[in-house]
């Protein structure tokens, strides 16, 4: 067993520093290092990283573990504060020989190395990671108000002006990714976090790609099968259109209470996806309908904000919207959660690539 781990942390330290080199995981600048914000457009050359430091000096030992917030296929989350410090961390905990024997080493080196670099108010920070001999840990910020994700299960879907509010602020999450060259690839409503004002923070960059970078999951099927563009299933390459496609899926949850494609089965969903099979309520708000069509589109390139996401911020749904401004005031009502919420995870149980991909064989598109 221990060599085991020993070859597992081997293998796993092209992820992690040395002593004297970096890599994805070293030492890292200040979190003051901002980048100011440019207007949505084409992709830019992404940033070089600015590094969460990795801490040497501390192990899990020295937390206090106050509750646990979820899990995936490969990750434990945990609410956890440094002992002697007074704010709590979301503790990401990663088997490294589960992450070896999945081929899922490269995929969390991406996902550090877009997070070391990413500095915006909608998406999660990394503050600074440390291991084990048999664990990865990063620490993130915590959110703990829930997820987009219970607040249209608890309403059934959403008043239209939260509906609003919410969606210009995913689309200003999505310029600002699109600004840094970075695609997420599981946009949906799991992987929203609601912060104490209300405003919304895109977590789990673990499916996430640099546009022109190395794919890291090579050509295995990723994200949540509710919301996949159908160039995945026709495995054509994936473009910042495929969150695009995800955004309106999700602006249809919002505004319907449930997923525009959803079947009794993951493999019935994907034969709706690809059969461009969804109808919008006849009530729906006439705006909000005209951008769920204009997301909704099979062919990437005929989306709208395929090109410059300016283009959906100023689509009619959004008149009104000081883009400006979107965090300076409180966020919509929120309907108050019992416990702790759990993190969400591209990863989770039902969300694996290994069951979507059987569906995909019986669809004759692998």
């Amino acid at each position: 067993m221990a060599s085991v781990v020993a070859t597992a942390a081997a293998e796993v330290s092209v992820v992690q520093p040395t002593e004297t080199g970096p890599s994805s995981f070293s030492p890292a600048a200040s979190p003051a290092q901002k980048q100011p914000l440019m207007a949505p457009g084409p992709a830019a050359a992404p940033q070089p990283p600015t590094r969460a430091p990795r801490r040497t000096d501390i192990t899990i030992k020295d937390f206090q573990q106050k509750a646990y917030l979820g899990d995936g296929s490969f990750s434990d989350v945990i609410l956890a504060r440094l002992k002697g410090d007074n704010k709590d961390v979301a503790l990401k905990a990663m088997d490294k020989m589960l992450l070896v024997r999945e081929k899922k080493v490269e995929a969390v080196k991406t996902e550090r190395q877009i997070l070391d670099r990413l500095d915006h108010p909608g998406v999660a920070r990394l503050l600074y990671t440390f291991q084990s001999e048999t664990t990865l840990y990063l620490a993130m910020e915590p959110f703990l108000r829930g997820e987009l994700f219970d607040q249209i299960r608890l309403r059934r879907g959403l008043p239209l002006d939260a509906a609003r509010q919410w969606a210009a602020e995913i689309v200003d999450i999505l310029a600002y990714l699109r600004q840094e060259g970075v695609i997420h690839r599981d946009i949906k409503p799991e992987n929203f976090l609601l912060d104490e004002r209300a405003h919304l923070t895109l977590i789990d960059f673990g499916s996430a790609k640099e546009v022109g970078g190395p794919d890291p999951d090579g050509n295995s099927f990723v994200g949540t099968a509710d919301y996949v563009p159908p160039e995945l299933l026709d495995k054509k390459p994936v473009t910042p259109a495929a969150d695009l496609w995800a955004f309106g899926c999700v602006l249809f949850q919002m505004l319907t209470g449930a997923t525009p494609f959803c079947g009794d089965t993951e493999y019935l969903t994907l034969q709706r996806i690809h059969a461009l099979d969804y109808a919008l309520p006849s009530d729906a708000d006439a705006d909000a309908a005209d951008l769920v069509r204009r997301l909704l589109v099979r062919e990437p390139e005929e989306r709208i904000g395929f090109a410059d996401v300016g283009e959906v911020q100023r689509h009619a749904f959004f008149a009104g919207v000081d883009w400006g401004a979107l965090r300076e005031r409180e966020g919509p009502e929120v309907v108050e959660l019992p416990r702790a919420p759990r993190m969400g995870s591209s990863m989770a149980e039902g969300d694996s690539s290994h069951s979507i991909g059987a569906d995909l064989e019986k669809l004759g598109l692998r």
